[in-house]
């Protein structure tokens, strides 16, 4: 974050682009419509992407199932290993272009109007890329039949989870030391970890839990009122994938004066943890840890985040499995290799 999010964003002030107070309110209300349009958006192409996946899967197996020719059988293997590719690249790209559009909203909606800078970039990077383990994780649960519920319902939840990079952009609008955000629960069935960070958790259903966490119920002054900056330390927005809820999320963050008296407590300065961790298999909890979500810090870098040494790695790992994809693509086409059937 450059210097400037440190700073007061005032109305008329240089990231506001000069707006006054009306205007701003003005953006702001705009900007949380078009995030819901995002969503939406999102939320049609996933399920169409996905949908045609599996309805193309589906045939493909038939087609396996009714010929006993070898060469026709690793035709169409061949067929679907480049539609599960395309497919995954095409949800990628989707993910990549609503999380950018989000955050830009977030920011607007925080009165920021200042294009993200290098270290924003990176921060949805790992974003982005601990999504793209779900895309995965999806496409390898629609070849094992294994999905659970209706595909578009399961794919709608990918726009769901577009909000958490509005709400980031929400909050990395002004980390100024004066700035307060209320966690706010609406008329919905919430999780343990929002009603906590809420202080809409009753006591006798928090002593179910072991609390992995310092900062007390409902925050340092027990209202669900937090300084930005504590936001950013804690590592948790609404939609987060550290909630319980993950992108079930009903919460939204508003704007709050601080509250009087002193606080309860100090500041946790670790990333909040889950009262009810929801684990993922563990190949997929591995990869997705790699991209954890790391604080933006003052001199525009991420707090143990992800370097442009690790940009170039992973950029060049990707190339490498990329030219690996296509050698063996060659030695299927020429009959060499029989690959292993993707149900297996």
């Amino acid at each position: 974050m450059d210097d400037a999010l440190f700073k007061a964003v005032e109305p008329g002030a240089p990231a506001t682009g000069g707006r006054d107070l009306a205007d701003l309110e003005a953006e702001a209300a705009r900007a949380l419509l078009h995030s819901r349009e995002a969503r939406d958006d999102l939320q049609a192409e996933m399920i169409g992407l996905y949908s045609t996946y599996a309805a193309a899967w589906r045939y493909g197996q038939e087609r396996l199932a009714e010929t006993p020719l070898a060469s026709e059988r690793r035709a169409t293997r061949a067929e679907l290993k480049q539609l599960r590719g395309l497919t995954e690249r095409a949800a990628q790209a989707a993910i990549r272009q609503a999380y950018a559009r989000q955050f830009g909203l977030g920011k607007r909606a925080g009165w920021n109007w200042r294009d993200t800078d290098a270290a924003e970039d990176k921060f949805l990077l790992r974003l982005r890329r601990e999504e793209y383990v779900f895309v995965r994780r999806f496409l390898d649960d629609i070849e094992g039949g294994r999905v659970g519920m209706p595909i578009e319902q399961r794919a709608a939840l990918y726009g769901n989870a577009g909000d958490e990079a509005f709400w980031w952009g929400f909050l990395y609008a002004d980390q100024s030391s004066d700035r307060y955000l209320r966690w706010v629960v609406g008329e919905a069935e919430h999780c343990s970890d929002c009603r906590y960070l809420a202080g809409d958790l009753p006591p006798d259903d928090l002593a179910k839990y072991t609390n992995p966490n310092t900062v007390p119920l409902g925050g340092r002054w027990g209202v669900g009122v937090y300084s930005a900056q504590e936001l950013a330390l804690l590592g948790v927005v609404p939609q987060s994938g550290k909630l319980r809820c993950t992108t079930n999320c009903r919460c939204h963050l508003e704007r709050a004066t601080r509250p009087a008296g002193k606080p309860q407590a100090r500041l946790q300065r670790t990333p909040f943890r889950s009262l009810e961790p929801k684990r993922v298999q563990p190949r997929y909890e591995q990869r997705r840890r790699r991209y954890d979500i790391r604080r933006v810090k003052r001199d525009t870098s991420l707090a143990k985040g992800l370097t442009d040494a690790d940009v170039e790695a992973e950029a060049e790992a990707d190339l490498l499995a990329v030219i690996v994809a296509d050698l063996v693509e060659l030695a299927e086409q020429a009959g060499a290799v029989d690959p292993p059937d993707p149900t297996h």
